[in-house]
């Protein structure tokens, strides 16, 4: 695993990301997941750590995620090649650490073909902790716990390929109760980043 810490800057710019999914998805009443603040945060600063990785070890990348005309139809980042189409699609799934051993590292059932179609080829998983309670329901409340937050440390376990995900055994109903999804859970982590770094450096 690595540990990223993330500067106030960065915080700051996963908040704003968040706060535009969640307006972007108030309407959809066929998400897959409940639109809670949240869990887009959870989401957004996974992503900007996994960024951070990528910018430490120096290695090529696009960040589609981070580009609102791109976040729905391409993978969150392409690497490797200045061409899209023979970039490493890779995925970046993030969970609350309070979560990560009973439900996290899952691919829903109804997103894998999404996944396929937009050209993922590896999922990322990170953990990030954050206070619960009112922060759960309120972006005010989450903003005012963030402003205490000199910096944010996250967790990037490791990788899996997509092709990995219906090995995993028959898919199961997970997630807290009354909210489950049917999922394809890993039994682990996966594969290290330094192997990821390998693999794109030699893409």
């Amino acid at each position: 695993m690595i540990k990223i810490a993330l500067s106030p800057a960065e915080i700051h710019e996963a908040l704003h990301i968040a706060e535009r999914r969640y307006e972007r998805h108030r309407g959809n009443r066929h998400a897959r997941y409940r639109n809670l603040p949240h869990t887009h945060l959870h989401g957004a600063l996974g992503e900007i750590s996994f960024r951070e990785w990528l910018r430490r070890e120096k290695l090529p990348y696009r960040a589609p995620c981070l580009d609102e005309n791109e976040a729905l139809s391409l993978p969150d980042f392409l690497c490797g090649h200045h061409s899209d189409d023979l970039s490493i699609g890779i995925e970046v799934k993030t969970w609350d650490t309070r979560h990560w051993q009973k439900w996290g590292r899952c691919i829903s059932v109804e997103q894998l073909p999404s996944l396929r179609k937009k050209g993922v080829h590896i999922i990322v998983w990170a953990t990030v902790a954050l206070e619960r309670g009112p922060a759960s329901r309120s972006w005010q409340a989450i903003k005012e716990h963030l402003r205490a937050c000199h910096s944010l440390r996250t967790t990037l376990w490791g990788w899996h390929r997509i092709e990995e995900v219906e090995t995993w055994g028959p898919p199961k109903p997970t997630g807290p109760e009354g909210n489950e999804v049917l999922n394809y859970q890993a039994p682990d982590a996966g594969r290290c980043l330094f192997e990821l770094r390998g693999l794109l450096k030699g893409s």
